[in-house]
């Protein structure tokens, strides 16, 4: 897919306007390959895109290893939106070709639910709990829904999950 010049925001995502707006899969693969790194992580382009299956604990970003992330998920950015993974990218695109084609409406990513509000507890101030959605979009039947790309469930995730039905009886669509 490709972004008209200009576009600015996709949803609730803002394009950075100094990113090029061609996704990798338009790309030559020449351009992939190429030593041009990407301005601001640093990383070549195909880094960014491709995840390595030799890296094993370590990551490698403008030439110095890095500490892997604790979920195994690989950052990156396509059409100038950052992702937290590739599965959570893709999922984007997907969902962005669904509202291109009138499927679905209203395309928002990373919406906070707050699930308590903020309190005083034993004399401190304790702040509110949210949960961020990563994806909400309202389909042609008018029914809200609340996705999240999961590679890996933690029981912090299922509590916020089910506070989530019970304080907004909003269910979560998990995409795996």
């Amino acid at each position: 897919m490709r972004l008209a010049a200009g576009t600015e925001r996709i949803g609730n995502a803002t394009v950075r306007g100094s990113m090029q707006t061609t996704p990798t899969s338009h790309r030559p693969i020449s351009d992939l390959l190429s030593t041009d790194r990407n301005p601001t992580s640093g990383r070549l382009a195909a880094d960014c895109y491709v995840p390595s299956p030799t890296m094993h604990a370590c990551q490698s970003i403008g030439g110095a290893l890095t500490k892997r992330s604790k979920y195994r998920n690989t950052r990156c950015e396509w059409g100038g939106i950052k992702f937290d993974s590739l599965k959570e990218r893709s999922r984007w695109i997907v969902l962005v070709n669904r509202l291109a084609r009138g499927e679905i409406a209203d395309l928002q990513r990373q919406v906070p639910f707050v699930l308590a509000e903020a309190a005083v507890v034993g004399g401190k101030r304790k702040r509110a709990r949210a949960y961020v959605a990563d994806f909400v979009y309202v389909t042609l039947a008018g029914d809200r829904v609340v996705e999240d790309v999961k590679g890996f469930r933690t029981s912090m995730y299922e509590l916020k999950k089910h506070l989530m039905k019970t304080v907004h009886n909003l269910e979560i669509r998990e995409v795996m």
